[in-house]
């Protein structure tokens, strides 16, 4: 399963865009972004078919992956704030609603915020980069990615005694007019999720964590507007030779919509299984000219989900249907966020469906699913792919 904001980058010259940010006044002229600005690659026209062959996949210690760097942005609010306890406590001030900075009045201390990296099973972290403002003198705003493990063996979890590892680490330089748009190492090679351990039939369960220190004696010099996970998604050597169509986005289902068979909100603890297969018109109907516009033999399909009227705080998780559980979530969402929408691709059963699952949290809300394309075998030989 496939599970990011797809901002799509070419890993031969993988950037960063600033422009995005909704603290975009923030950012002058001076920094030390260095080469990090956005891709000038056109968008590919809808329909354009992408052919996965020996140009589109890397290899890496025995694992395939798509060579697309796919980014997961980690807003401020997505990082938590409860450090210490008492007058220790919160010692960041929100700006604007969209950006953290220290507080003033808790100068002398640190503050060590904390975000957690939910991205799709077996994935290659890339890159970590981060944004925000550093204009202090003497003090660095510190970045850094950890990895947590444990295994199972058996059927008796027994946490592996590591702790948090460091995987990566940078800070700012300070002393600089402006936003900050700063990278760390170009190519982690970090695999998140279940990999092999080094026992035989072992197998780990791996965790990420992002860390920003700031020192609040800068005060109002340190903000955090948010960070970006670059990523690649392992492939199954069968899917060379797949072709990816993109098509004008179809509306899958609307759980708002009581035409729908899996009408109504979706409950914390709780799934929807839906079609994928044809488009429907706002009451619900099919469209005939989008009925089977997805083919029978399409493998997974690309799509857009929003969640709207949310109450409460929880996630949805997309999987293909049939499958016991999911790794990791698609959304997520709070009462406050409103209707919010991500996208991501997923693999589809060989009935073109695909299932929804409500998180183990609170909250509930009605869930809306666009198809703006699909993978299907390709016809004819294509070439091998290799190291």
């Amino acid at each position: 399963m496939f599970n990011s904001n797809r901002r799509v980058r070419n890993a031969a010259g993988a950037t960063i865009a600033i422009t995005g940010l909704a603290a975009a006044a923030l950012f002058g002229t001076n920094s030390f972004a260095g080469d990090i600005e956005g891709s000038d690659d056109p968008p590919a026209e809808p329909g354009t078919p992408f052919v996965v062959d020996s140009g589109a996949l890397i290899q890496t210690d025995g694992d395939v992956f798509d060579e697309t760097v796919v980014t997961k942005f980690i807003a401020a609010g997505g990082f938590d704030t409860l450090q210490g306890a008492g007058g220790n406590a919160d010692l960041v001030n929100i700006n604007n609603k969209s950006c953290y900075q220290a507080q003033p009045s808790a100068a002398g201390l640190e503050t060590n915020l904390y975000a957690p990296v939910e991205l799709p099973d077996g994935a290659r972290i890339k890159r970590v980069a981060f944004f925000g403002q550093d204009t202090s003198d003497d003090h660095d705003i510190t970045i850094r990615l950890f990895r947590s493990e444990f295994s199972v063996d058996g059927a008796t979890p027994a946490n592996v005694a590591q702790g948090f590892k460091a995987i990566d680490f940078f800070r700012t330089e300070g002393n600089t007019p402006g936003g900050v748009a700063l990278a760390g190492r170009d190519d982690l090679r970090e695999l998140a999720g279940s990999v092999a351990s080094d026992t035989p039939g072992e197998t780990l369960h791996r965790f990420h964590t992002l860390s920003a220190t700031i020192t609040n004696t800068a005060g109002e010099n340190h903000v955090i507007c948010g960070a970006e996970i670059e990523y690649q998604v392992a492939v199954p050597e069968a899917e060379a030779g797949t072709i990816f169509h993109a098509i004008d986005p179809i509306r899958a289902f609307d759980s708002r919509v009581d035409s729908f068979s899996a009408s109504g909100r979706l409950g914390p603890n709780s799934t929807k299984r839906i079609s994928v297969a044809n488009g429907h018109d706002e009451k619900g109907a099919e469209i005939r000219s989008q009925v089977g516009l997805i083919p029978a033999n399409a493998t997974a399909v690309t799509y857009n989900i929003t969640v709207a009227q949310p109450e409460g705080s929880n996630f949805i998780a997309v999987t293909p249907a049939g499958l016991s559980g999911y790794n990791a979530s698609s959304v997520n969402f709070t009462e406050d966020s409103g209707n919010i929408a991500n996208a991501g691709t997923v693999s589809v059963n060989d009935t073109l469906e695909i299932t929804l699952w409500g998180g183990d949290q609170g909250g509930s809300a009605h869930v809306l699913v666009d198809i703006t394309g699909y993978y299907a075998p390709a016809t004819g030989a294509l070439p091998n792919f290799g190291g």
